[in-house]
């Protein structure tokens, strides 16, 4: 769909966003050389603080449902929740070779690296 086709209406919350960040761009484009890649780093960075506010949101309420575990065992009830059913995976065993600067991550090579 071309411009000259387009009939339709822009929301004024869209054209006051596109304002706002016309009017940043201008002031401080900073990295950017076009209103193209300053949008595109924007919405970068906003999906940057998002994710990380999501993630501190999981690891806070992963915190407080362990805590609520712990404290209902210690009060006496079912420690059932408290054992973990899966099997344990390990971090992997890795080493910077002493004689190269090749990473060993064989289970038997890195016991045989001084």
């Amino acid at each position: 769909m071309t411009q000259e086709n387009f009939s339709g209406e822009v929301s004024v919350t869209s054209l006051r966003t596109y304002q706002q960040n016309l009017l940043m761009f201008q002031t401080e484009p900073g990295k950017s050389t076009n209103l193209r890649s300053f949008l595109l780093l924007q919405r970068r960075v906003l999906y940057k603080n998002l994710y990380n506010e999501r993630m501190s949101e999981i690891y806070m309420r992963s915190q407080a449902s362990d805590k609520k575990y712990i404290t209902s065992t210690l009060r006496g009830g079912s420690a059932k929740k408290l054992i973990s059913t899966e099997n344990y995976f390990g971090m992997p065993t890795a080493l910077n070779s002493a004689d190269s600067d090749t990473l060993v991550t064989d289970p038997e090579m890195v016991k045989s690296v001084r």
